[in-house]
């Protein structure tokens, strides 16, 4: 059997390769970049990832329909897999090569747009604040690099969160809500929620195991929940943040205290709570002065300001 792996962006899709062979009872798998098999490891995490589990990797088209080929001609009795990068540009290509040619693909995904944005490795433990804000400054430098005057609004991390904030409608988000629609009729294709795989693993691997028809090796389960509990440690902040975030954001309008430490708070998270305050509620926060973005919602009130007034007493001048 053939099945594959794919998402729009880092979302875990080696670790769930890696699961797949790991829990089926495989010891070893075919990888085809060294025309060899290599072994399954007990652990796959590396310093911010699952890169020791060696996957086949096809990142064009190209290399998709060459990688599904070359697995076709080998014995059917036999598991293979890969996980593909996939791009806007190809993404419908892919996926329907993949299942018009008998592969099972797996879709990785999520149902917060913003999730998608960032990449998910520069969440790890081992990034503290400052190196991810720098980091930051610079996608947002590549991904705005035609905007006039954009080293003077990104100058300092007050700026840059503010820029961000105000920009980021502008952001092209993942298009898994497209991927689904078009696709999720397809019985060799199943979307999987990432959320649900951090949270409900069991519920989440039930479905997985289902839909490839392979069984569960029982005896492995204790190991792999070890591994699963370190593995989400980087995902879990983020994740929390958005299922928190209507409550982050009431409690800032109404002034009461809350704790913001918990989400390992950097200027991308900051500038979602700013733009959510003016999407879901029109205020705005006037931080742009402050590099060191206040740990607390009840610290952050007094920032706060109503789009509509400030239109008000603009239009009045």
């Amino acid at each position: 059997m053939i099945f594959g792996f794919t998402s729009s962006t880092q979302l875990g899709c080696t670790f769930l390769n890696w699961s797949v062979h790991y829990l089926s009872g495989d010891t070893q798998t075919w990888r085809e970049k060294e025309k060899s098999w290599r072994d399954v490891p007990e652990n796959p995490l590396t310093r911010v990832n699952s890169h020791g589990f060696k996957k086949n990797h096809p990142k064009t088209i190209e290399a998709w329909k060459e990688t599904i080929d070359i697995l076709l001609s080998y014995d059917s009795n036999k598991n293979f897999s890969f996980h593909g990068l996939i791009e806007e540009t190809f993404v419908n290509d892919a996926i329907s090569f993949s299942l018009d040619h008998g592969v099972k693909l797996i879709y990785l995904g999520t149902y917060y747009p913003t999730y998608n944005i960032v990449q998910r490795a520069k969440f790890s433990y081992q990034f503290d604040r400052t190196l991810r804000n720098k980091t930051h400054i610079k996608s947002i430098k590549d991904y705005f690099k035609t905007v006039p005057n954009l080293e003077s609004l990104t100058a300092t991390y007050g700026k840059a969160r503010d820029f961000l904030s105000l920009n980021m409608g502008r952001l092209k988000t993942p298009e898994d809500q497209e991927v689904i629609k078009n696709y999720s009729f397809r019985k060799d294709f199943l979307f999987v929620d990432c959320h649900e795989l951090l949270r409900n693993e069991k519920k989440c691997l039930g479905e997985i195991f289902d839909f490839l028809n392979l069984k569960i090796d029982s005896s492995r389960m204790n190991n792999w929940l070890m591994v699963h509990s370190e593995w989400k440690k980087n995902l879990l902040p983020l994740l929390n943040f958005y299922n928190d975030l209507p409550n982050i954001l009431s409690s800032i309008i109404n002034g009461v205290s809350y704790s913001l430490k918990q989400y390992r708070l950097d200027i991308f998270i900051e500038a979602i709570i700013q733009y959510e305050l003016m999407k879901r509620h029109n205020d705005r926060l006037f931080v742009s002065s402050l590099d060191h973005f206040p740990e607390n919602t009840k610290d952050l009130t007094p920032f706060l300001k109503s789009f509509l007034i400030k239109n008000e007493i603009d239009s009045e001048k």
